[in-house]
């Protein structure tokens, strides 16, 4: 009837804490559902208007998840409307270290929901005095200020290993003082990502490179499909932004290198030696090296004389970048060639790479 796209709002995300507060989903993604639902409070509430049970259910099931012992959201949203905080409270007096961390975080609430937080207030008056709450306020802001800055740095164009350095200095400086132990925890995860970022751009060998590649996107795709199940308010407006332009620079960066051509050389492994003639043919021994290691491996190498009689050879395993190979060609030299006694051969090199 007449509720509004707030009211069906801040059921829906309270509907969202309550199911993960039941089902062992981390404690922290059930305070961030309900903070979702705090802020969409109206700064003024009719006494016994739907606004203001759904704020009172929200703090309720907020303060219940700093309870020493869980008790089921179910049970927190027994009591009838106006009774649930007053029942949350007196449990919460009977166990003060989980008023003391509910004050650690307080900063982060009135920052998030400050309509909602000043409701808060008004309904503890003196029964729960929360101390300095503008120092608290103040430090979130300056919390949530170095955290954006740190993400900031995060290059938007091409990978940058000074940039991703300097990212994971200020990040983990940051750490230490987020609110939530599951941003704390995502924050190592994020960091150890940027610290394998840094070790495959310093990689040359690609081998190497190719199995730290699918390592790091590995890691990256597990990490956000783990925001997306488990959400907070960190690792989803800032953590899984960076992790989407994280991958597609990376996949990007990779993709450029899958298609660098070989340097490769073709040499005479006798050099100044001399073959012999047999039974009218010679077995000319080449070395094909591929000289660049930070390439892909090339396959199916075939070895063809241009400009003479020759059975072509082929060689089928992958020849990786720094690594030689010795190929051996059979060549029949026409009766002037062996009469003359030398010769010059141009052999062409043939080969599939993986693009």
């Amino acid at each position: 009837g007449n509720r509004s796209v707030h009211e069906y709002l801040r059921r829906y995300f309270l509907s969202m804490a309550e199911a993960a507060l039941s089902d062992g989903t981390p404690t922290d993604v059930g305070r961030c559902f309900c903070v979702e639902s705090l802020t969409l409070s109206p700064a003024q509430m009719e006494p016994r208007s739907d606004a203001r049970n759904s704020l009172e259910a929200a703090w309720t099931l907020l303060l219940g998840t700093y309870l020493p012992n869980p008790v089921e959201p179910s049970e927190l949203l027994q009591p009838t409307t106006g009774n649930r905080l007053p029942n949350v409270l007196k449990k919460i007096n009977e166990a003060p270290r989980g008023w003391d961390e509910f004050l650690q975080h307080v900063g982060f609430y009135a920052v998030r929901a400050p309509e909602a937080f000043r409701h808060l207030q008004s309904f503890l008056k003196t029964s729960h005095v929360i101390p300095s709450s503008e120092e608290h306020i103040t430090l979130e802001k300056d919390r949530e200020n170095r955290l954006k800055n740190a993400f900031d740095l995060l290059p938007r164009e091409s990978l940058s290993i000074d940039k991703y350095r300097e990212t994971r200095e200020k990040l983990s400086e940051v750490q230490s003082s987020l609110c939530f132990e599951l941003d704390r925890s995502r924050m190592s995860e994020f960091l150890k990502i940027l610290d394998n970022t840094a070790s495959y751009i310093l990689e040359r060998n690609f081998r190497e490179r190719e199995t730290r590649y699918l390592r790091l996107i590995d890691d990256i795709s597990r990490v956000m499909q783990e925001v997306v199940r488990h959400p907070t308010h960190m690792s989803i407006e800032r953590m899984e932004p960076a992790l989407e332009f994280l991958q597609k620079l990376v996949n990007r960066d990779f993709e450029h290198n899958e298609i660098a051509p070989p340097d490769l050389e073709l040499r005479n492994v006798l050099d100044n030696d001399f073959y012999v003639l047999s039974d009218g043919v010679i077995s000319l021994r080449l070395s094909l090296l591929s000289k660049d290691e930070g390439v892909p491996p090339i396959e199916s190498i075939g070895l063809s004389v241009e400009n003479g009689d020759a059975e072509p050879c082929h060689s089928p395993d992958p020849l990786y970048g720094g690594q030689a190979r010795e190929i051996e060609l059979t060549f029949k030299p026409t009766a002037e060639q062996i009469r003359d006694g030398a010769f010059s051969v141009s052999v062409k090199v043939d080969y599939r790479n993986r693009k």
